[in-house]
């Protein structure tokens, strides 16, 4: 401000009763400003709205920023807290599950055992895929009897046909 300017605004204060805001302490101007904190949350927001006075302007806006920096620390701690608590939950319940599954999966097996429906091999196959192999292996060799079946008929020696007429 200019000189004439800071000494006006002197003297009004002088005239009103007011003090300089800059002669009060510092941790007075802060502890007026923290006394009068109003937190208000306007209908249907998320956004807080921090309001607070003090002699020196700058005094209840820093203690307000410091407010806030407060808060958004403590939510960001809060919410980090409650994703490491989440995580331990969901891998409790993974592994929980995974536990289940594998008991059911050994169930399974040993019913089928007990029931006939799986024998053990070099590797597990079940009864049909068994019964599917057999019928390959048969089919496999009946087409193996025809060939050569049909390689005998090929090579074996025909009569002539003159020979079967008669003079």
């Amino acid at each position: 401000p200019m000189p004439h300017a800071t000494s006006l605004l002197s003297t009004v204060r002088e005239w009103l009763g007011i003090a300089d805001p800059m002669a009060i302490p510092w941790s007075q101007a802060v502890g007026v400003a923290s006394g009068s904190v109003a937190v208000t949350v306007p209908k249907d927001s998320r956004i807080l709205t921090i309001q607070t006075e003090s002699p020196n302007p700058q005094a209840a806006a820093d203690f307000a920023n410091m407010l806030v920096e407060e808060y958004i620390q403590k939510m960001s701690d809060q919410r980090w807290e409650d994703y490491q608590k989440m995580n331990g939950m969901l891998d409790r319940a993974n592994a929980e599950l995974k536990d289940k599954l594998e008991k059911s999966e050994d169930d399974v097996t040993n019913l089928a055992k007990s029931a006939g429906l799986i024998v053990m091999s070099s590797e597990t196959q079940s009864v049909a895929e068994q019964n599917f192999k057999h019928l390959q292996d048969e089919l496999a060799a009946a087409w193996s009897d025809s060939a050569i079946s049909s390689c005998a008929c090929m090579h074996r020696p025909r009569r002539p046909r003159w020979a079967s007429v008669a003079w």
